[in-house]
């Protein structure tokens, strides 16, 4: 066995020398090769690709030079071709299949820091029902014999004994990578290559990008807009400058403390309000009469289809996603801090309360249970750790169990409870059933939700506490192609913004009332709640109901349009990456 690896590893070095100007060939057409295989492999259309190489040949032209460029760096430092073309080759083959998949159950294009939900990997193919199809085998079988046939001719660079003239090339193409793509004269290159660079508002205009650049110049762009674009520190920020922009304090009005229940339930959206829907009017029978009884309005969320985590962040934190730039995973942006995070259960907690936080499903998805740790809830409560009998509707946690455990924790709290839920039960895939479509098998689980309001409602009318609940769907949910449900409602680039909105209801069992007449952001909700209870307002708090009055909608997803607003700003960097300066002398947020 020994001599047949010596004699194999010999016929791999005479090959270097041997097959030369072939082994050139290799590496020179490597990046293009590589280029049309990953296209093609998220693509699965040989017209598509076709069409990509006629129509957008600058664009490609692009994605081989920038290749190009990180495999002659890979070659320089390693100076075997094979690793040189298999290492980024196979990075892009996995983001090819990613982008596939991720586009299929969510309606969104892979951006870099996707990387985040590396760790939770088994769970996203389960929400996007993979399968490989016969595309993928084909493709997977020709990325294999390539790179077996790259391995057996062996290619190397002539000038693999000149370590100095080999790191002055590597250094070269490393800060050409940069200024490409991490730098303004990012954009500058982009339009010489005709790359579509203009900011996208919403998942439609973000569609209309990725068909024009598709997976490698798409995924360079973006990285560029995360990279420029991230928060940075204000200019002059200091506790003083926080300060000054805060309101003061105001006291409570009420002795009264209430509980308090905030359900962010997923993917629930009433689709009567979209143009071109069928009635549904006996999906949503329970959730008009809750909303009768309470309060009804109309907030933006900052996400369609996925990332459930930004609108779960606003209103924990009533801080906007367009202060971070609209980051996929505005949790991780969080440093570790010896004190809690500025949420508002250290708000109740102050105030108080029992904390409690809800999520039917797995602790680790999101990291939350690593990261909500710091957030001053008492208890996390995730799938395995409910102290009342749970049922399932399909493949999770139903939401008439997760009520279930809301009614548990206000009965058995000692204290008004503070209790955040996000609820599971509408997750996708909407595809499971094939007798009916996406969009029926959607709506099913909108009645089951509607039923579990009703049992909620009767429950907390014959709990003898004051109780105040917010209940919000998280986004509009994702159909997959083949669903024409925005279609019917002649959704597009134009009037996505409608994606955005959803209704929310305010509803509680001791007469407390307010009218919501404008549209608000979602991050202003958790304010509004303190408001309506006649709580302490903090002068966080305080200074965020001011910025309602005059800055009521704050979402680049709403519009690009909206200008930025210097308090929001400042108090989301604050709260976020800085000092927390906002916070008060007594520790409230």
């Amino acid at each position: 066995m020994k001599q047949v690896v010596k004699r194999f590893r010999l016929q791999r070095k005479e090959n270097t020398t041997k097959y030369y100007k072939l082994n050139q060939v290799f590496l020179w057409t490597s990046p293009l090769f590589l280029i049309l295989l990953c296209e093609f492999n998220h693509l699965q259309d040989f017209g598509a690709l076709i069409g990509f190489i006629v129509h957008d040949f600058s664009v490609i032209l692009f994605d081989t030079l920038l290749l190009g460029a990180v495999i002659l760096t890979v070659l320089c430092l390693v100076k075997s071709g094979f690793i040189a073309t298999f290492v980024p080759g196979l990075f892009l083959f996995i983001i090819s299949f990613v982008e596939y998949y991720k586009y299929q159950s969510s309606g969104s294009h892979f951006i870099l820091t996707d990387l985040f939900m590396a760790g939770n990997t088994s769970q996203l193919m389960k929400f996007a029902g993979v399968q490989l199809n016969a595309y993928f085998i084909i493709d997977i079988l020709i990325f294999i014999t390539y790179f077996a046939v790259i391995f057996w001719f062996n290619p190397r660079i002539r000038f693999a004994q000149k370590p100095l003239k080999r790191l002055v090339t590597a250094v070269s193409c490393v800060l050409t990578v940069s200024i490409i793509v991490a730098t303004p004269v990012s954009n500058f290159v982009y339009s010489a290559f005709a790359l579509d660079n203009e900011e996208a508002s919403n998942n439609y205009e973000c569609d209309d990008k990725f068909k024009k650049n598709n997976l490698i110049a798409y995924l360079a762009q973006t990285s560029t807009e995360q990279i420029l674009n991230s928060p940075e520190e204000p200019e002059s920020y200091s506790e003083n400058e926080i300060r000054k922009e805060l309101q003061p304090a105001k006291p409570a009005v009420s002795d009264q403390k209430p509980n308090v229940v905030m359900i962010m339930s997923e993917s629930f959206a009433d689709f009567r309000r979209l143009d071109g829907i069928p009635n549904l009017d006996e999906y949503y029978q329970n959730f008009d009469q809750f909303a009768k009884e309470g309060i009804c309005g109309n907030c933006v969320v900052p996400t369609f289809g996925n990332t459930t985590v930004r609108t779960e962040f606003e209103l924990m934190f009533g801080l906007p996603m367009k202060s971070l730039n609209d980051s996929t995973s505005p949790q991780k942006m969080l440093p570790e801090r010896e004190t809690s995070q500025p949420t508002f259960a250290d708000y109740y907690k102050s105030q108080g309360y029992s904390t409690t936080y809800i999520h039917p499903f797995l602790n680790s998805f999101y990291d939350r249970d690593q990261i909500y740790n710091n957030y001053n809830f008492d208890e996390l409560r995730f799938q395995d750790d409910f102290k009342t009998d749970t049922t399932k509707f399909r493949q999770y946690i139903d939401d008439k169990s997760d009520f279930n455990e809301i009614i548990s924790c206000l009965k058995q709290s000692e204290q008004p409870a503070y209790v955040y839920t996000s609820t599971m039960q509408n997750h996708q895939p909407y595809n499971l059933d094939s007798g009916m479509t996406e969009f029926e098998y959607y709506m099913a689980g909108i009645q089951q939700t509607d039923q579990a309001l009703a049992m909620l409602m009767e429950q907390l009318k014959q709990l003898d506490e004051p109780t105040i609940v917010l209940f919000v769907g998280d986004h509009y949910p994702y159909f997959t192609d083949s669903s024409d449900s925005y279609d019917l409602a002649d959704i597009s680039t134009e009037n996505a913004y409608v994606l955005y909105q959803q209704p929310f209801v305010i509803w509680n069992n001791y007469g407390a009332s307010r009218n919501v007449e404008q549209t608000v952001s979602a991050f202003y909700l958790p304010h509004l709640i303190v408001q309506l209870t006649g709580g302490e307002q903090t002068p966080f708090i305080s200074t965020m109901l001011d910025q309602m009055q005059t800055t009521p909608v704050y979402s680049s997803n709403y519009s690009v349009e909206i200008e930025n607003n210097k308090v929001l700003d400042d108090l989301t960097y604050d709260r976020v990456l800085g000092k927390i300066y906002s916070r008060d002398s007594v520790n409230n947020p």
